[in-house]
């Protein structure tokens, strides 16, 4: 079985990869800056343990983080990341926006294992080249509509996959 916890950052198991080119004829490679070989380890935001992977993206291009050494998969067996961390336990509150000077940009947002999709209406805002510009009202989500047909869509799916469902409530 292979395992990675990134917390050994000199494992060799990870290289980054610059997959195209950015402006003109400069690769730009999105996973620099931090530490280990190669310096894609950070520390600055991980959730369990010391490291984390986090890419930046300051031009076009495209970059990856790929393992380094291939490993075998059996017949039924899949590769899973624990990624979803973040996506469970993301708070965006009132006074975080407003410390990031983003007041008014959003409403405070909170999503868990319960409810990836946030807590709330959505609007729709333009980028002109300067500023971001609202150009909706406040959109309230029609989950009675639309939760009932993506939950019976997963169900469906993962029967196919022999996917067992997730309970939230034992995880916490």
């Amino acid at each position: 079985m292979f395992f990675d916890d990134f917390e050994n950052r000199a494992s060799g198991n990870w290289k980054n990869v610059v997959l195209s080119a950015g402006i003109g004829t400069h690769r730009q490679n999105h996973w620099i800056g931090g530490h280990g070989v190669p310096p894609i380890y950070f520390s600055e935001f991980a959730t369990s343990g010391t490291s984390h992977l986090w890419g930046h993206a300051p031009r076009e291009g495209s970059s990856a983080v790929a393992m380094a050494h291939p490993i075998a998969l059996g017949a039924n067996l899949r590769v899973q990341f624990n990624h979803s961390w973040g996506f469970e336990n993301f708070n965006l509150t009132d006074r975080r926006l407003e410390q990031l000077g983003m007041k008014g940009f959003t409403h405070a947002i909170k999503v868990s294992c319960e409810d990836h999709e946030g807590n709330g209406p959505l609007l729709i805002q333009q980028w002109d080249g300067k500023k971001w510009n609202v150009i909706s009202g406040w959109i309230e989500p029609m989950r009675d509509v639309v939760r009932p047909k993506i939950e019976a869509m997963a169900i469906e799916e993962g029967k196919k996959l022999n996917y067992t469902q997730r309970d939230c409530s034992k995880e916490k």
